[in-house]
């Protein structure tokens, strides 16, 4: 009994200086977040990004991983939770970038239990929450290439939707019609039909020019620094 009890004391010591130990060397910083002695500042930037888009999300990303380049700052992309869009997102956008990229292999998960409303509660115990990662995966560089499409003919479309013919769609860009920018953009234009982004009617040698809905998402890839180094 003896044992037992100053078994227990001396848990509740080791416990106790653990506790004195963390509140010592880990600190929170004003946005909650846990600064340990190697982490120099945690600073919480707040960015805004189509997370119903998954197009305008890669954009979005690569827009902010390019003003936190040019500020000097290391970045590094962890998809292990949260919403599904921004996660490819971020994966597409950390890739074209060249940054690593990581995940946690998760070691089990709580069970689900429907209630009478037929919602879903987790129950958990805490060794579950506690235990519940294997490790981390480290994905490779892989060799994605998003091809650099005429972005700008896409986005001129996109703005006003259809055009009679692809002179009429030069002028709209501000630009002058000769015989080889219309030689030109005709290619362009038969390059964004490959994928489906725009319908070309044929009358003739006119060509009607529409914006699919597939071409008005990638039009906005136009904004991404990265693809249209």
């Amino acid at each position: 009994m003896f044992l037992n009890y100053l078994s227990t004391f001396w848990g509740a010591v080791q416990n106790q200086h653990i506790y004195l130990l963390e509140q010592e060397i880990i600190r929170k910083t004003e946005d909650g977040f846990k600064a340990y002695p190697f982490v120099v500042e945690v600073v919480a930037n707040k960015y805004r990004v189509d997370f119903f888009d998954v197009v305008k999300a890669i954009v979005d990303i690569d827009i902010i991983i390019n003003e936190e380049t040019k500020n000097g700052n290391e970045i590094a992309v962890d998809i292990s939770s949260g919403n599904k869009i921004i996660s490819i997102a971020l994966f597409i956008a950390a890739q074209i970038n060249k940054l690593p990229v990581t995940y946690c292999k998760a070691g089990g998960y709580a069970p689900l239990k429907r209630d009478k409303n037929k919602r879903i509660k987790e129950k958990a115990r805490p060794d579950e929450i506690a235990f519940s990662v294997k490790g981390k995966v480290d994905i490779p560089l892989l060799p994605l290439v998003i091809k650099k499409l005429p972005y700008d003919i896409l986005e001129s479309l996109s703005e006003i939707k259809y055009s009679s013919s692809i002179s009429d769609l030069i002028r709209k860009m501000g630009k002058e019609d000769t015989k080889s920018e219309i030689l030109s953009t005709s290619r362009k234009i038969e390059e964004l039909e490959k994928y489906g982004y725009v319908i070309v009617n044929r009358a003739g040698v006119k060509k009607e020019l529409r914006i699919t809905d597939e071409g008005m998402m990638a039009a906005s890839l136009r904004k991404s620094p990265s693809i249209n180094k």
